[in-house]
């Protein structure tokens, strides 16, 4: 089986994870991205998703493309897969706060949202609430939805006896203190953990 990965960015440790773990099972990833700002991009990625979409068995657009939904659906009938976090409305409007509720800015992330979700085959969510809201936000068949546990890269965030305690147990918490975050979470297995 051969994956095409579609993305404007390839550095995404959610996409990263799963890529590795497609390679790891014996599944060849055909990459795609353009990153640079303005309109190029999407004719780049479209004429380069033109070229191997033939070739690949499946279309897989990564975290943070939900407006590469609609375009590779316009360019191929192969089954897509959009690895999502959550929602672009949820992302964008309760995390960052970027628009006000009920504005055209809220109606843009909810038209995406909607096209995304039910453009493609299949999409992963990061949890099982996020899955949830999806389902309600944009009616989409709860079938067309799952949960994708991705975790840490375990390449990079491993225990290594090599290394000595501190004294003093002490928890790094890298990310954003955004309201999905999950800091209680981490606050409390940072307490059940303290003693390993």
């Amino acid at each position: 089986m051969k994956i095409c990965y579609v993305n404007f960015t390839l550095n995404n440790p959610r996409d990263q994870i799963t890529l590795r773990g497609l390679r790891e099972n014996r599944r060849a990833v055909v990459e795609i991205s353009d990153a640079r700002p303005g309109w190029r991009k999407y004719l780049h990625i479209a004429r380069e998703l033109r070229t191997h979409q033939r070739r690949c068995d499946a279309v897989l657009i990564g975290y943070a493309g939900a407006v590469l939904v609609p375009l590779a659906r316009l360019l191929t009938r192969k089954k897509l897969i959009y690895n999502t976090l959550n929602s672009l409305t949820d992302g964008m409007m309760v995390s960052r706060r970027s628009g006000a509720p009920r504005s055209l800015t809220s109606l843009w992330y909810y038209l995406i949202d909607y096209a995304a979700f039910h453009l493609a085959d299949h999409s992963f969510l990061d949890s099982r609430m996020q899955k949830d809201a999806v389902v309600r936000l944009c009616n989409v068949d709860p079938q067309k939805l799952s949960v994708h546990y991705v975790g840490a890269d375990d390449t990079q965030f491993y225990f290594d006896p090599a290394v000595q305690k501190l004294p003093r147990f002490t928890v790094v918490f890298r990310g954003m203190f955004l309201p999905e975050a999950g800091a209680d979470v981490v606050l409390r297995a940072a307490k059940e953990l303290e003693h390993e």
